[in-house]
């Protein structure tokens, strides 16, 4: 099984769960999982689909289930599902991909109880989830009301909804609403869940409250009670995106120390391009950063940098053919006299080696590094400087297996690229940095992109450049 956005996007409609995580590719990548994943609820669903029906019988339901999502389930990417029947009755899965084991489940199925009705109604499309603040997750408690839209889910899971009934596959759905929605909401992220059949009741509603917080390891855990369910779920409060206001970048420049320069910003939507490209628009210089999906990003930077009276634009661009981008669209008179190379994609520090996802990063930083350069060049740049970052990963090799591997033949390349081009190379290595890519769970030490920023700026206009 290979899960799509289409996929996603009919599953959050069931389920009421339009978490950004889940349904907005652009959203999804300023996220600590730096794209969309499948939510866990849509897992557990799709196996119980197979398993049901590789026992085809009478109606049943469930008597307890237990699922821990140990990794994300990343859009098209191929799963797979291995299930055993166990001699006491429950079935026993696993769910796999390239990247390891993404779900432990195991469910045990029972006589079937007295269906409770359930109103057959669709949720709102699409609603933004709560924004709580770790505070107000920590106390939450309440109520949520359970529907499921019967047509839509016969569509999806036509087995679940005939063996199991529309009130049991509602109340699991509701667990999903209710973490990707309201607790903990829109930082959230489903870790896991563990339920059994209590008395049936004819409330059609999913009772909760936080039964655990340890705000140290972003951990909130939640009691949930239902018509036919009750147990509790396992949920993250995820790192919120950070943000880099441009009164502190001006406090932090002196308004003339990067006059002179008209700087190509590839990657400063967000994270330490941003950093870059608001530092040089308020030393004086000229900023046209780059942009690939983040428009909205891109316009944000640019207007705020815009409102400090300085000057910035940006532009769409794909680093895999930039050539004709920068041809058409450069909005400056003069040509670049430096090009900040910080596109990237999705970077999963894991020690599994994929070639699909090694040529990706090559394209990012090798292909499209000498292709920028060439196009900035084109332009008419005399004696281009070029500044990339390395990794403090590469000495000694620790971890990102894919990652290390890109960035050592991004090296190798720049240490080609000046009898290549008219250009000076600085591939400085440096360590963590606090963006999107390296959000955790667990806060780590990192340094603040605006002081990297400064730092390097800083050290290319102290020193001449020799190439």
């Amino acid at each position: 099984m290979t899960f799509t956005l289409a996929d996603q996007t009919a599953f959050a409609a069931l389920s009421g769960d339009w978490n950004p995580l889940h349904v907005d590719p652009v959203a999804a990548r300023r996220t600590l999982m730096g794209a969309p994943v499948v939510h866990g609820v849509h897992l557990v669903l799709w196996a119980i689909e197979r398993v049901l029906a590789a026992h085809p019988g009478e109606a049943v339901s469930i008597a307890a289930i237990r699922a821990v999502f140990r990794k994300p389930a990343y859009l098209d990417r191929e799963v797979t599902l291995r299930a055993k029947l166990e001699p006491d009755g429950a079935h026993r899965i696993d769910m796999i991909s390239s990247d390891g084991n993404l779900l432990e489940l195991t469910v045990r199925f029972g006589a079937a109880t007295t269906r409770t009705p359930v109103e057959s109604r669709a949720w709102p499309t699409p609603v933004m989830p709560d924004e709580l603040s770790r505070g107000a997750a920590v106390t939450a408690r309440g109520q949520l009301p359970l529907a499921v839209d019967v047509a839509l889910a016969r569509a999806r899971f036509p087995v679940a909804v005939a063996r199991l009934g529309a009130m049991q596959l509602a109340e699991l759905l509701a667990t999903t609403r209710l973490v990707g929605m309201h607790c903990p909401g829109l930082y959230s992220l489903y870790a896991g869940l563990s339920l059994e059949a209590h008395v049936p009741t004819v409330d059609p509603q999913l009772e909760f409250e936080v039964a655990e917080a340890k705000l140290k390891y972003s951990v909130i855990g939640l009691r949930v009670t239902g018509p036919s369910l009750a147990g509790t779920l396992d949920t993250f409060y995820r790192p919120q995106s950070s943000r880099l206001e441009m009164d502190e970048v001006l406090r932090s420049v002196a308004p003339d120390a990067f006059a002179g320069q008209t700087a190509l910003v590839v990657g400063g939507s967000r994270g330490l391009g941003e950093a870059f490209a608001k530092a040089i628009a308020a030393g004086g210089g000229n900023v046209c950063l780059t942009y690939h999906r983040g428009a909205d990003d891109a316009a944000r930077v640019v207007g705020e940098i815009r409102a400090a009276n300085r000057r910035a634009t940006a532009i769409a661009l794909d680093v895999c053919a930039p050539a004709s981008t920068l041809s058409e669209c450069w909005p400056f008179s003069e040509p670049p006299t430096h090009v900040y190379y910080l596109a990237t994609p999705p970077i999963r520090k894991t020690l599994a080696f994929r070639p699909e996802e090694l040529e990706l990063m090559i394209r990012y930083y090798v292909t499209g590094l000498h292709a920028v350069s060439a196009a900035a060049v084109e332009l008419g740049a005399k004696q281009l400087v070029v500044w990339s970052p390395s990794t403090t990963m590469l000495a000694p090799p620790r971890g990102g297996t894919v990652y290390c591997i890109a960035k050592a033949a991004m090296e190798e390349l720049g240490h080609h690229l000046p009898s290549l081009l008219p250009v000076t190379i600085h591939m400085p290595r440096i360590g963590r940095v606090d963006t999107d890519q390296t959000a955790g769970l667990i806060e780590l030490r990192s340094a603040a992109r605006l002081a990297v920023a400064l730092e390097h700026l800083h050290l290319l206009s102290a020193r001449p450049s020799l190439p």
